[in-house]
């Protein structure tokens, strides 16, 4: 029997520690691991069926392989998303010699190898690995894919001399990007783990399972926004101080901060998936503090929660929950708001960037951010958090902003030209 979430998953990969061609694998397996002990895919027929043709698959590499052979800096990325891609653009901006590859866009290749699955199947099933026979079978497939894919990379890449050149996954943690990093750091290759979110903070309650974006990194050098996340990493994670590099968010410039101190119009942004309940608790509390205090409220959801549940909250509670395209940039920079609460979500320093004094909404708050003291728990806390900053001086409360979003976003750092270029 496996354990549920994150104390389950690193018991499972504890039980994989198999390597090849100096890949771990048991790193590359780490999201089908995830997967299994936050239970998000059900492992109905149609799922092992679907997990069943990879036994037979590979990649075409091909444009990968042209990707290094013509350019110094190669970079991929698995999501089309607009808040990654202009954050990768941003990344890259001034690189010399940079060319991206959408890794999905790879297609597959027909690859039958005994060998591949004979190793994989004996491994998962004759070590008496954790898990039902369905949840095995699941990982033997992936398992089988990926050595098929790592036969095909050392194929295409046998003859070409890779040193010199620099490899920037969109997240050197996950999924296929986890075995291309491993495989290219053995082969001469500069690595490079950048971030996406401020993903490295320590968990109160539930450890969510985007925690294998610190614990599962595969590359040599990592890029961090601030010094908040270079820590969070040395302390959560046990990631050497030497490998880690402070250098900023590029979204992020430099600016004076001019909170506004007004209060007739919130943004409510919600947590992650995970956080539903109270995401709903929540956005029902917001409706009566609007009330309460006469501000108007909208809600932004995060991307991959239950629209359908938090869509008939909010509408009892007469707040606008904002469409799932609009991005949290676009939200921001309209200007259409005073002020915001977070719940359990990064864009809580965001929100601080566009001028906004943010909230936190405190009950199970479960990750660990370093920021002013702004959390409520009911409508008691909320009243007394607006008087509160209501009577602050707005010029120490803009300077004590500006450090918190230094130490946390990276603003006004951007060493990525220098790093990526040397």
């Amino acid at each position: 029997m496996i354990k549920p979430g994150f104390e389950g998953y690193l018991s499972l990969k504890k039980e994989y520690p198999f390597s090849k061609h100096e890949v771990a694998f048991d790193k590359v397996l780490a999201v089908q691991m995830v997967q299994i002990t936050y239970n998000l895919v059900k492992l109905n027929t149609q799922i092992l069926k679907k997990a069943a043709r990879l036994l037979f698959r590979s990649l075409d590499i091909t444009a990968l392989k042209d990707a290094f052979t013509s350019h110094k800096l190669v970079s991929t990325y698995i999501h089309q998303r607009n808040d990654y891609n202009a954050l990768m653009t941003a990344y890259f901006a001034g690189c010399d010699d940079c060319v991206q590859v959408y890794l999905p866009a790879l297609p597959y290749q027909a690859k039958l190898s005994p060998l591949n699955i004979l190793t994989a199947f004996n491994y998962v099933f004759l070590e008496k690995h954790s898990g039902s026979y369905r949840q095995r079978f699941y990982i033997a497939c992936y398992f089988t894919h990926y050595l098929n894919i790592l036969d095909s990379i050392r194929t295409a890449f046998k003859n070409i001399d890779l040193r010199g050149k620099k490899y920037v996954p969109f997240n050197s943690a996950f999924d296929l990007e986890t075995l291309l990093t491993q495989f290219f750091a053995a082969n001469g290759v500069e690595t490079y783990h950048i971030s996406h979110g401020l993903s490295y903070v320590k968990y109160n309650n539930t450890v969510g399972f985007d925690a294998i974006n610190g614990e599962n990194i595969t590359a040599k050098n990592i890029l961090v926004w601030g010094e908040t996340s270079k820590t969070d990493l040395i302390k959560n994670y046990a990631m050497s101080g030497t490998a880690i590099s402070v250098a900023g968010n590029p979204k992020y410039p430099f600016k004076a901060i001019n909170v506004n101190s007004n209060f007739k119009k919130g943004i409510l942004l919600l947590g992650a998936a995970i956080y539903d309940a109270n995401n709903a608790i929540l956005i029902e509390l917001v409706g009566r503090l609007a009330k309460i205090h006469n501000i108007r409220f909208e809600a932004k959801a995060h991307p991959f929660s239950n629209t359908g549940l938090l869509q008939g909250t909010a509408q009892s509670a007469d707040i606008e929950l904002l469409p799932q395209y609009k991005t949290i940039d676009e939200i921001f920079q309209s200007g259409n708001y005073d002020f915001a609460i977070a719940y359990n979500t990064t864009s809580y320093f965001e929100a601080m960037y566009y001028n906004m004094i943010c909230f936190r909404y405190a009950v199970d708050e479960n990750g660990e951010l370093a920021g002013l003291n702004d959390k409520f728990y009911d409508e008691g806390s909320f009243a007394n958090q607006l008087i509160f900053f209501k009577e602050k001086d707005i010029n120490v409360l803009n300077k004590e902003i500006e450090y918190i979003l230094i130490a946390n976003l990276g603003m006004g750092i951007n060493t990525y030209q220098t790093i990526l270029n040397s």
